[in-house]
């Protein structure tokens, strides 16, 4: 397979070509996990694959329980739908629970302190929630960084998730208040198979080391999945598995500004397919990935917004083909 045809299959399953979706909540779901760490990065996210929306749109479908924002995966927060969260977390929970420990030990946090504070999170949250973080710290005593790790904790044992917004700030909400217990039991095995499903809806066609780095497990476990949902596959070159049924995908993607943390940028191992090596250290450094413009799926260029005009800081001479992008990128800012 070319990689003008994987950037361009890619692109498809990400949204970012052929047929949009209509809402943010259907582009989450189809995402199963779309990155959330910087909410106002996730909103130019799912802007870049729902035409016309809004910020008010991705606050309105937060308010309104339409999709979540929890930590799952690599330990990163992300926008995940209600019918996704328990299952999701159950699986790539226990992956954390060693990293967060560390964290916690790191931070001076006792596992007895961690655990009263968990405690004391989960009765606040079900007497007096939704609350946003400061009011949290009142009943921990935990702040900084702390505090976050405790969260973390927290989300990953499936006591909340961050749900309404209060104001500009994004309160925390007991998770079984907000979107219902967990069911009974969670089968590993069929959790599996829908991760790696879904996977490939979003980010095919991958590798088995694609599946393992994105969802942050265990190489073991992304091939138990897709052998799980193997007569659902099509083989390519290279390792490289796909649903056999999938969205078409035009010769070439449009041009489009990809925020920070974009799942564009995270969602793959190996990033060869989408930026030059010698460039890479541009998008993908001292812990920051993006903000990116992709021409036909392939990195060209950084973009920034100050003052809310689109600055593009092209790698190879000046680019053209974003003009339309930038405005609507621009409009969309400028309605926060």
């Amino acid at each position: 397979m070319t990689p003008a045809r994987l950037r361009a299959l890619r692109c498809a399953a990400q949204l970012l070509a052929g047929e949009p979706v209509k809402s943010a909540e259907r582009a989450v779901r189809h995402h199963l996990a779309l990155q959330a760490q910087d909410l106002r990065a996730a909103q130019l996210a799912l802007r870049a694959r729902v035409p016309g929306l809004t910020p008010q749109d991705v606050d309105r479908a937060l308010n309104e329980r339409a999709f979540v924002v929890t930590w799952v995966n690599r330990g990163t927060l992300h926008f995940v739908c209600p019918e996704d969260v328990h299952w999701l977390v159950a699986l790539t929970g226990p992956t954390q629970a060693a990293a967060v420990a560390r964290r916690l030990a790191l931070d001076g946090i006792e596992p007895a302190r961690a655990e009263r504070a968990i405690k004391a999170i989960s009765r606040a949250l079900a007497d007096e929630g939704p609350l946003t973080r400061a009011d949290l710290v009142k009943r921990t005593g935990i702040d900084g960084q702390p505090f976050i790790h405790v969260a973390f904790a927290a989300a990953f044992r499936g006591v909340m998730v961050r749900g309404p917004l209060a104001g500009r700030q994004h309160a925390y909400v007991r998770t079984e208040d907000w979107i219902g217990p967990p069911p009974r039991h969670i089968d590993r095995d069929a959790s599996l198979a829908e991760l790696a499903r879904r996977y490939l809806a979003a980010f095919g066609p991958a590798t088995e080391a694609d599946l393992a780095y994105w969802s942050g497990l265990a190489k073991r476990d992304a091939r138990a999945g897709l052998q799980a949902i193997a007569g659902e596959l099509t083989q390519h070159d290279c390792g490289l598995v796909d649903l056999r049924k999938r969205r078409e995908a035009p010769d070439r993607a449009p041009s489009k500004l990809l925020p920070l943390w974009d799942n564009y940028l995270l969602g793959w191992k190996d990033r060869s397919f989408q930026i030059d090596p010698q460039h890479t250290l541009t998008i993908y450094a001292n812990g920051m990935i993006g903000p990116a413009a992709s021409r036909g799926g392939m990195l060209v260029g950084r973009w920034t917004a100050p003052n809310g005009r689109v600055v593009i800081e092209p790698f190879d001479g000046p680019v053209t083909g974003f003009a339309a992008e930038a405005n609507a990128v621009e409009r969309f800012i400028a309605r926060r």
